[in-house]
């Protein structure tokens, strides 16, 4: 999912189960940052103090870049949660192994991820987790079929529009990815070459296709199997569980039969705007979401919502006072005592719980080694 999704969806899910204005900015802007926070290493400070925080997202989501993509920690705890669950269509040719790695709607992990998280009222950075498990959580329907790894399991052998046609203008959006000009097509013929001998990570076979919530369309997996993909009803169903997690976390308690939907006639709202908004960029639905909550078409009424990544306004501008969209990597930062209060500290916090949660208790509690 892209930041229509994670950030606005999940700021009007917050409000409607009951978190109020600030709560729920926190927790929609720590979703989104999942996507966002891109700088690992250490912080210096010239008291010599020091605070080491961990990425979430690669430098650039560049699937171009195979190698990079694949040595990358990310993808796992945070974007493609391996499901745990086996495909019998697939014995024989997928190891199980690497079957139960492929992400998987609302699987036993992904509940198990929740249930920990909602355990951990009690933490400073308690809301900062619950937007970066929302985000993971999201993910598990949007990412689903494929993996967080470098396997053939990820290679799409055609894309298909809704009625099973091969889609010609999906399969032309793809391999234009590779190189618009005259100049680079004989660069793409060798890059379907080599495409070829190398599996995707994760979705890239397909691109943002899997992002776009209003898409409704079909893929032929490595195996020649028809994949359909309702990406409003996955993107609904999300949402309705999502709805329900937000209000266990109220409530203090996980419910593994507490699943809901959102009241109407917000559902309704969320519906439309899920489905009539046909923009492939993320950031153009996104500004269609931040009008709907301005002009009122929610229960909670009228709402102003920010989201800055970097740069002035930024979570990381308010911690360290710092306007740079690349960190040169041997920064020294002035020390205020505020520093340990503030948004992005506790963010980076919850991250590094997060990712310990995930790939070293829950997958080693289903036999999983990921990290």
């Amino acid at each position: 999912m892209q930041i229509d999704m994670h950030h606005s969806l999940i700021y009007v899910l917050a409000r409607l189960a009951g978190f109020d204005d600030a709560q729920s900015q926190v927790i929609a802007y720590s979703s989104q940052y999942v996507d966002d926070a891109t700088g690992e290493g250490t912080i210096r400070f010239d008291n010599k103090a020091r605070f080491d925080r961990i990425s979430s997202a690669h430098k650039m989501l560049n699937y171009r870049n195979l190698s990079a993509l694949a040595r990358h920690r990310s993808w796992i705890p945070f974007h493609f949660l391996p499901g745990n669950e086996l495909c019998p269509s697939w014995d024989g040719l997928v190891p199980e192994y690497v079957q139960r790695l492929v992400c998987r709607p609302n699987s036993a992990p992904a509940q198990q991820m929740v249930a920990r998280c909602i355990e951990d009222q009690d933490s400073p950075h308690a809301l900062y987790r619950l937007g970066i498990t929302l985000h993971t959580y999201a993910d598990t329907w949007s990412h689903q079929g494929f993996a967080g790894i470098d396997h053939e399991v990820n290679r799409v052998q055609d894309i298909l529009d809704w009625h099973g046609a091969s889609s010609v203008e999906m399969n032309r959006y793809v391999a234009s990815f590779y190189g618009r000009s005259p100049f680079e097509r004989l660069k793409d013929r060798i890059v379907a070459l080599f495409a070829e001998h190398r599996s995707p990570v994760g979705h890239g076979a397909v691109l943002g296709f899997p992002d776009r919530p209003y898409l409704r369309w079909k893929y032929r997996n490595f195996n020649g199997e028809v994949v359909a993909r309702d990406n409003p009803s996955d993107y609904l169903d999300a949402a309705d569980h999502m709805y329900s997690v937000l209000c266990m976390f109220r409530q203090q308690s996980f419910d593994s039969d507490g699943w809901q939907c959102v009241p109407e006639p917000d559902r309704q709202v969320i519906q439309t705007l899920i489905e009539d908004v046909h923009l492939p960029d993320g950031r153009e639905r996104h500004y269609s979401w931040l009008r709907a909550i301005a002009d009122s078409r929610f229960s909670f009424g009228a709402a102003e919502i920010h989201y800055q990544a970097k740069g002035r306004g930024s979570w990381k501008h308010a911690a360290l006072g710092s306007t740079a969209v690349v960190d040169r990597g041997d920064e020294v930062y002035s020390f205020d005592p505020r520093f340990l209060e503030s948004h992005w500290k506790l963010f980076h916090d919850a991250l590094q719980q997060h990712r310990t949660v995930v790939l070293q208790e829950i997958m080693p509690s289903v036999q999983l080694c990921a990290a």
